[in-house]
């Protein structure tokens, strides 16, 4: 019998349907919270917007848990729906004052939880243990792929024509992945398993491990747009800027992701990865000028994508006969501790100043140094 090859036809259409998700978002992300200061409203409101959408994300997981099963292309094209509404709103709420802070995160939310919920499901059957480092790698490569390219498509789009395009170029690339996942199977056609879960279902270092990451997450997703324009002080160069930063880490990951399945050991490398990302956030979070933060924030780059993908790694390999309790409970955490992280960037913010809460993404990583190895679970 000829081995199964690495890439298999289910897998490159995952892969290809979460790249045109990836690349919207990161067209969108940096310059969301640039859109909102320009709408006249201080930095509190990019705060409270994520904490929106963060808080609703946890709710809607408990809710779709417990109350709905439904089948897995119909939560893709649900999602690519709620995504195409999230940026008309955007563009339908501009000068709406809070309306603009309170409604697109609630759609944003919705197209996060219908979209991840299924495509993790379809990425672990797609893999398994002694190939999954590298593949998964290879699936979170695109965000810094993708966003290599993206913020400076969007800064000159911006630039040059304003936010409304923007908007609209995103909304075309959700329906045409809805159309992708329908029509061309980028979605396979079943029901999703029991999502009924218990957040004992995950180990307590694996829960520490996604809140700390999922905070740090929520101070970088407000903190570090707002800092990089600082410095730079456009669209176009903030575009520039974060582009650069994610060149930098493109490729760290997957090295670490083939030594990794070679080794069997997946806690070596996120702890390595979450320690010397430490020092590197807290320079770029005090960083005097432009060079200083760019060489900082790209060390950044290069270390902490290892530490997303090491973690869900760590917990696929452990939950494999029956991940999706530990993929909601994961949803739970990561959402919970970027609402966390949100809300003390907003308060230290207001209090002390941005650079203090831009720092505290290094104690929340931190928490990524009590993940231990486990023995997979057999049940």
């Amino acid at each position: 019998m000829a081995p199964r090859p690495m890439f298999s036809q289910g897998l490159l259409r995952l892969l290809g349907v979460q790249g045109l998700l990836v690349f919207s978002s990161a067209l969108q992300a940096p310059f969301v919270v640039i859109y909102m200061i320009n709408n006249g409203m201080s930095a509190w409101a990019p705060a409270i917007y994520f904490m929106i959408g963060f808080g609703s994300e946890v709710i809607f997981v408990l809710l779709i848990g417990k109350f709905l099963r439904p089948k897995v292309r119909t939560m893709g094209v649900i999602s690519m729906l709620f995504g195409t509404l999230f940026y008309l709103s955007l563009g339908l709420l501009n000068g709406r004052g809070w309306l603009l802070v309170i409604i697109p995160p609630l759609l944003y939310s919705l197209t996060m939880v219908f979209f991840w919920l299924p495509f993790n499901i379809l990425i672990i059957e797609n893999t398994k243990k002694g190939t999954r480092g590298i593949i998964l790698s290879i699936s979170f490569l695109l965000f810094p792929v993708l966003t290599a390219i993206a913020p400076a498509v969007a800064g000159g789009l911006v630039t040059w024509f304003g936010y409304p395009i923007l908007w609209i170029i995103c909304a075309v690339l959700l329906v045409v992945n809805a159309v992708f996942i329908y029509f061309l199977q980028g979605f396979r056609n079943i029901r999703m398993p029991d999502m009924s879960f218990k957040m004992k279902d995950l180990s307590v270092p694996l829960h520490l491990g996604f809140l700390g990451s999922g905070a740090q997450d929520g101070v970088w997703v407000v903190a570090m747009p707002l800092m990089s324009y600082r410095f730079t002080g456009s669209e176009m160069g903030l575009g520039l800027l974060i582009s650069a930063f994610a060149i930098v880490g493109a490729f760290a990951a997957i090295g670490a992701g083939y030594m990794s399945d070679r080794t069997g050991n997946r806690c070596r490398f996120l702890r390595i990865a979450a320690l010397v990302s430490i020092p590197f956030i807290i320079v770029a979070s005090v960083a005097p000028n432009i060079w200083v933060y760019s060489i900082a924030m790209g060390l950044t780059y290069a270390t902490l994508p290892m530490v997303y993908i090491f973690l869900f790694a760590k917990m696929t390999d452990r939950h494999e006969k029956d991940p999706m309790p530990a993929i909601m409970a994961r949803e739970m955490g990561l959402n919970a501790g970027r609402f966390i992280g949100a809300g003390v960037l907003l308060v230290i913010t207001y209090f002390i100043g941005l650079e203090v809460a831009m720092a505290t993404a290094a104690i929340y990583i931190a928490f990524c140094l009590f993940v231990r190895r486990e023995t997979p679970r057999t049940t």
